[in-house]
């Protein structure tokens, strides 16, 4: 599968290979509808994401109804439209931010209570807490170095 990326409030163009409509669904949620694009102009499915979630979206491609082609695209947030308080940081950094705060004991209250192998970090002992920090300073670096790559 391709590694396509999109930024929401934008125009989308994906390749339809002779499909005639297309579904597409945001992964890891039960709630969201599928959505079906069906505007074909030359030989691209095209459909703006105004207003849907930043996330990682699987669709089909379909052809008198039987699936034809399969694939994934990631939506990013589009800075000009995100909300006061979006944090473009993936989680691995703001995790590893507040572990850094807690090893230096200048934490908020906000950092002490990321999530670390399913518990707060403010109740972790140094020495665990230097393990995770070794972990998602690894999760940062492969994150770097796939943006990097693309």
């Amino acid at each position: 599968m391709e590694n396509l990326k999109f930024y929401n409030w934008s125009e989308v163009r994906l390749p339809a290979a002779g499909a005639d409509s297309l579904a597409v669904k945001l992964t890891g949620t039960v709630a969201d509808e599928v959505k079906v694009i069906d505007t074909v102009e030359a030989d691209n499915f095209v459909f703006r994401t105004d207003d849907w979630l930043p996330g990682l979206y699987v669709y089909q491609q379909k052809t008198a109804g039987a699936v034809t082609g399969t694939g994934r695209f990631r939506l990013e947030q589009d800075l000009e439209h995100a909300a006061e308080d979006f944090d473009p940081r993936s989680t691995a950094e703001i995790t590893l931010e507040a572990i850094d705060a807690m090893l230096a004991n200048r934490a908020t209250v906000q950092q002490r209570w990321v999530a670390v192998g399913g518990k707060a970090i403010g109740y972790s002992p140094i020495s665990e807490l230097k393990q995770w920090r070794e972990y998602y300073r690894e999760q940062v670096a492969a994150e770097q170095a796939q943006t990097n790559q693309e």
